[in-house]
């Protein structure tokens, strides 16, 4: 039978297996989201001392990571980064107006494959399904709660909002408890993110530091986040434009130790790594951006290709890639000289990301294979002469 047509039955297959089957090693993701600073502001600012002293020496960070291209205000990021799109929305108006009724976005996605997922947003009751302003809480930077089947249709009393939306001090006896979630997303307030400058330190750059340093060191200590968690932290928009804005990655199974690179990164690049983590389709734009995962940067000319500043992620993509790879191999098992053609396209081959480790991303992979076959084939013809 033909290669190609056993290679897309192998995918086929595989791609019906369940999800547990197909995690990656991060089994875990913690986000955080700033507000309305370029990565300048922050990179090297005295008056940042907590992400420059303390988090970049240990973290991975992306120096070309932006917002999806003439992306403002606020909330259309926050709603990229569920979905891959901003619905056409252009305003940071409430869920009362800017609701959605699709359930093509991300939690949906992780309910349906059976993945725990929660909010914590400072200044909230917890009480009710926060749908409108209240503190220092604002909806714009609360992209669930603009999805129906989140709030069933912006309920206020929402059994399923409030049991998923929770207050922001929760988190810290659930990260005691160890109960946390697999996907996490956390918003602080309009002073705590940087939105506002507030008394009595009236700096939006240091209030966002001081949070930091104030609430990160707990996630890092947990157990859940030891436990094969990843903590990105990210800011919403760029300033002046779009970016580059700041995106920090921190986990054991990250390259780390102050690793960065200049690939162009945006906020689908950030949806798809959360997506093939958890290997779940692809939404919107996270099918056309590149995601968080392994590469050789200039500033590391002597990293192996194939190895990355966050890991091994990929969820079923990588799976299927992986079987097809195997696949390839069982089916020319003996002919020693494709094996190699094959391979050393495979060694030759460059992925720009922020994790580390071997996997592959799946349209990646399908051309490498295509490009050894069609070498192997032709070495195979001209050896038959």
């Amino acid at each position: 039978m033909n290669v190609r047509i056993l290679s897309a039955l192998a995918c086929a297959t595989l791609a019906a297996l369940p999800i547990e089957a197909q995690l990656s090693n991060v089994n875990r993701v913690f986000i955080v989201v700033m507000e309305n600073h370029n990565w300048s502001q922050f990179k090297g600012a005295a008056n940042a001392p907590y992400i420059n002293n303390t988090l970049l020496p240990q973290a991975s960070h992306a120096e070309q990571y932006y917002n999806p291209p003439g992306l403002h205000p606020s909330l259309p990021n926050y709603l990229w980064l569920e979905a891959g799109t901003n619905f056409g929305i252009t305003n940071d108006n409430d869920p009362s107006s800017n609701h959605q009724s699709t359930t093509a976005h991300l939690v949906t996605q992780l309910n349906n494959a059976g993945i725990s997922w929660k909010t914590y947003q400072e200044d909230i009751s917890g009480t009710t399904c926060p749908l409108t302003s209240v503190n220092l809480y604002a909806p714009k930077h609360n992209p669930f709660v603009y999805f129906d089947d989140v709030t069933n249709t912006n309920n206020p009393n929402s059994a399923n909002c409030i049991a998923h939306v929770r207050p922001f001090p929760e988190l810290a006896t659930d990260l005691q408890n160890n109960t946390v979630a697999q996907y996490v997303f956390i918003t602080p307030n309009l002073c705590d993110d940087g939105h506002d400058s507030c008394a009595p330190v009236n700096d939006p750059i240091r209030q966002t530091d001081n949070w930091l340093a104030a609430n990160i060191p707990a996630i890092l200590n947990s157990t859940a986040y030891q436990s094969s968690g990843a903590l990105f932290i990210t800011w919403d928009e760029g300033v002046g434009g779009d970016g580059p804005i700041g995106m920090m990655v921190l986990s054991s199974s990250a390259k780390g130790g102050g690793y960065s690179n200049t690939i162009h990164y945006t906020h689908g690049s950030l949806l798809r790594t959360v997506e093939e983590i958890f290997g779940v389709g692809l939404l919107g734009d996270a099918a056309g951006q590149t995601d968080l995962s392994a590469g050789q940067s200039e500033r590391d000319p002597g990293q192996q290709p194939g190895r990355a500043v966050l890991g091994r992620i990929g969820g079923r993509h990588q799976l299927s890639c992986e079987t097809l790879a195997h696949e390839w191999r069982i089916l020319h098992h003996g002919r020693q000289r494709r094996h190699n053609q094959l391979h050393g396209h495979r060694s030759r081959e460059r992925h720009h990301l922020l994790l580390r480790g071997d996997g592959l991303e799946c349209v990646g992979r399908k051309r490498q294979l295509a490009a050894g076959e069609r070498h192997a084939e032709s070495g195979a013809a001209a050896g038959s002469h």
